[in-house]
């Protein structure tokens, strides 16, 4: 499987954010830069987070399907810098089965990939892995609950009914306050024989 470079800041993507608040003191000029951006992202924040259904897809009772990114659908995998520092190139690798997965359930499902990244990584790795447009929303850190070292997703804000929304992670912990909605998967990455979204997707249709 090929493996696709970004130089991207380890902060950006770890999906146990820090800091979460933008009037946390950091210890790096690093973490005030992110903290200050995701300070000015929360803040623009509204919910619902997700726009109405058009009446005619309402109509068909359409399901949710809500899918989490790093370690669920990719993997990233850091450069290492000798002198510490954290922008040096790194890749990630896309899960076996993800392409099918996303193309086929999107006919049946509205997707939407909810991800405990920055928007720029986020957005960096997803405009390549779905160029066709399969995924119809994408929420990012700022629409995350902190609540320890976890990146709450409250389903209860996006503007679905809960009886027809569906949570795919690979971190239970994210989905505790919607926990019959969740569907926990294996973290992966790099076993290019793993069959989770295959069969996942047999699950599912």
């Amino acid at each position: 499987m090929p493996k696709r470079s970004v130089s991207m800041t380890v902060r950006e993507h770890s999906e146990i954010p820090e800091p979460w608040q933008a009037n946390i003191l950091s210890d790096t000029s690093e973490d005030k830069k992110i903290a200050d951006e995701l300070g000015k992202l929360r803040s623009q924040v509204q919910i619902p987070y997700l726009k109405p259904l058009p009446k005619s897809l309402d109509d068909l009772k359409l399901y949710t399907l809500v899918l989490d990114l790093d370690e669920t659908l990719i993997h990233f995998e850091a450069g290492k810098s000798d002198g510490g520092n954290e922008d040096e190139e790194g890749y990630y690798m896309i899960r076996p089965g993800c392409s099918k997965f996303l193309k086929d359930l999107s006919k049946l499902y509205e997707i939407v990939v909810f991800t405990a990244a920055m928007p720029d990584y986020a957005d960096w790795i997803l405009d390549q892995i779905d160029e066709p447009g399969y995924i119809a929303h994408r929420l990012y850190r700022q629409h995350c609950t902190p609540q320890e070292d976890y990146a709450i997703k409250d389903l209860r804000n996006l503007g679905r009914d809960l009886r027809r929304t569906l949570i795919v992670d690979n971190l239970a912990e994210n989905f505790q306050e919607t926990p019959e909605n969740g569907i926990w998967v294996e973290s992966w990455y790099d076993d290019l024989d793993d069959l989770v979204l295959p069969n996942l997707q047999a699950f599912l249709t």
